[in-house]
């Protein structure tokens, strides 16, 4: 049976779902959670709080990653090794060699870095929709002109790039395709209690998996964030999880299984009205009265960025100082990083707030990476100011801020570079530009500049 679980927001499906989970435990039956990788952990964690550490013992939590690297360990082919990225590039770079004499559309730019960036990412989403060189071929024999030929070269790249990965190594986007093929020669899953929560749609590689899954499942439980299954009309928020119900129910529809669709009660905001309201109303196309006093919700009009987050630290503190609430407990939820991280850094600091940013950033941006990586930059650029100062400004190198401060301002003002900066002989540029007359105090810096760069 294919059940699918309806909510608008909140975690309402979510806990249902738990619940049924720690049921099927409880009665010994085996239980497969299929998420998003990012909320994996966050999911074994929800499992075990609510039905215990023995949870685990019938009831596990996967990803579709996680998911293919066990079927392969059943199925057969776990010690197949998955390219990074700089190996699909170089891969992609052999192919384009394979073929070049073939090659007319793309003659000069196939070697091109960037026009190879763009074909992995043709080649990706090509391989999500199941669309094979073949089928690009046939593609250009139906074609005419130019489009023709783009199909007919496409066809050539990324069969030459499937040619090179025979022995051993696959594509990461060839994961999911490799996982239907498992599925398909072994039992993993049969009689289990399936579970799959997170997902807003699902690629056509996930279809076929989902669909062999289905098939063997006891039971097999979908959550969907939307409320109703029906067509989306205009500029609905729900499009695509109510696109992705109806597709599961077709392909329910298609094996002759029994289907059933539950909306799920949204828990946890039912003690405050109008936030309830807001839920349920927000985003319907009429407007909905609210019968209420509408305490809970204040809304503030800021002229700038900066002036929202003074508004919210204040309102912080008042909280905290007034009523006892714990800064942990408190959310500040933004649009976007790129707009708000370093102002609500500042300003928070400000206010004696403390907080902690749920930003991804790239892990070279961290310190200690940050002063390795920029230590062999300045050391292969030949001492270019700007890896010297990245190296200095990571914190890590003993210097104060002040210091690096001055010694910015000294390399920008008289230009150096290079052997300026390793040379034996002392800088003697005056600290505050040309034709200044020279004091004790300028003395002292220009000394003290000189003990830095060293």
């Amino acid at each position: 049976m294919l059940t699918l679980l309806l909510s608008a927001a909140g975690n309402g499906s979510l806990n249902t779902m738990i619940r049924r989970i720690c049921e099927d435990v409880a009665a010994k039956r085996t239980a497969i959670l299929i998420v998003p990788e990012q909320y994996s952990h966050e999911m074994e964690r929800a499992l075990c709080t609510y039905g215990g550490n023995s949870v685990s013992l019938y009831a596990e939590v996967l990803s579709f990653t996680r998911l293919a690297s066990r079927v392969a360990t059943v199925a057969g082919g776990a010690v197949n090794q998955v390219l990074d990225a700089g190996g699909r590039f170089l891969t992609m770079y052999r192919a384009q060699q394979m073929v070049a004499d073939q090659l007319q559309l793309f003659r000069k730019v196939a070697q091109k870095p960037d026009f190879l960036s763009e074909l992995l990412k043709t080649m990706d989403e090509l391989k999500h929709y199941q669309v094979t060189p073949d089928q690009l071929f046939e593609a250009s024999e139906d074609s005419e002109g130019v489009q023709s030929q783009r199909f007919r070269e496409l066809s050539l790249l990324l069969g030459a790039y499937d040619a090179l990965l025979h022995g051993g190594t696959i594509d990461p986007t060839d994961r999911m395709t490799q996982l239907a093929q498992g599925l398909e020669q072994c039992t993993y899953g049969t009689g289990a209690e399936i579970y799959i929560h997170g997902f807003t749609d699902f690629t056509v590689q996930e279809r076929t998996v989902v669909e062999l899954l289905l098939q063997r499942a006891q039971n097999m439980t979908v959550t969907l964030r939307c409320t109703v299954l029906a067509e989306p009309q205009g500029n609905d928020p729900f499009t695509f999880a109510r696109r992705t119900g109806n597709q599961l129910l077709n392909m329910a529809k298609r094996r002759n299984l029994p289907t059933q669709v539950q909306m799920c009660r949204t828990e946890g905001t039912s003690c405050v009205p109008v936030l309830a309201h807001l839920e349920t109303a927000l985003l319907q196309d009429q407007e909905v009265p609210l019968n209420d006093s509408g305490e809970g919700l204040e809304i503030f009009s800021a002229r700038t960025a900066f002036s929202e987050a003074e508004y919210a630290a204040a309102r912080i503190l008042r909280l905290q100082r007034e009523t006892g609430c714990r800064y942990r407990d408190i959310r500040v939820v933004v649009r976007g990083f790129e707009t708000y991280a370093g102002i609500v850094d500042t300003v928070f600091a400000r206010y004696g707030v403390p907080v902690f940013l749920s930003q991804m950033t790239d892990i070279l941006e961290k310190p200690i990476l940050s002063l390795v990586t920029s230590a062999l930059e300045v050391i292969s650029c030949g001492y270019e100011s700007d890896d010297v100062f990245h190296y200095l400004k990571t914190g890590l190198t003993g210097l104060p801020v002040e210091a690096v401060d001055y010694l910015e301002n000294y390399a920008i003002r008289w230009s150096i570079r290079g052997s300026g900066w390793t040379s034996s002989k002392n800088w003697s540029m005056h600290p505050e530009g040309f034709g200044k007359s020279w004091t004790k105090r300028d003395d002292q810096l220009l000394q003290a500049l000189n003990d830095w760069r060293r």
